[in-house]
């Protein structure tokens, strides 16, 4: 997978899910539409989230590739590249699976400091899981 269609295809999922988003929450009520609305925004927010942590990872890719000296040899092997590219993606599916937790957190009144320090937690042991996995 090539980072120039694995961004274009973030932007698109940004955009899409902002779009759809948006719409959902200016269409309905939630105490009209119930839980399937309700899990929509929130696999929207997901989506949304994910798309916009995938961009900021490839644009800092590009930007330590353009800070690396000239002279330095930079070249990978294919293999490599390809892991490196997968590690990213579920590394950003991991990382935005936290503001899902956020807010339901925060919609049942839960949120402290515990919860949120508990959450860090959860995120920290599955991007280690992940990075050791893949």
């Amino acid at each position: 997978m090539r980072k120039r269609n694995v961004a274009i295809s973030a932007l698109v999922g940004a955009i899409l899910a902002l779009v759809l988003l948006l719409l959902t929450m200016n269409l309905t009520n939630p105490a009209d539409g119930g839980p399937a609305i309700i899990l929509a925004v929130l696999l929207l927010i997901y989506g949304l989230t994910y798309s916009i942590f995938v961009l900021f990872v490839m644009l800092f890719w590009h930007i330590y590739r353009l800070a690396i000296p000239k002279g330095e040899n930079v070249t990978t092997s294919e293999v490599k590249y390809k892991r490196a590219i997968k590690r990213a993606l579920i590394i950003c599916a991991v990382v935005a699976a936290a503001p899902i937790m956020i807010i339901s957190l925060s919609s049942l009144g839960k949120m402290s400091l515990f919860e949120g320090m508990l959450i860090l937690v959860t995120e920290l042991v599955a991007c280690g899981y992940v990075v050791k996995r893949t």
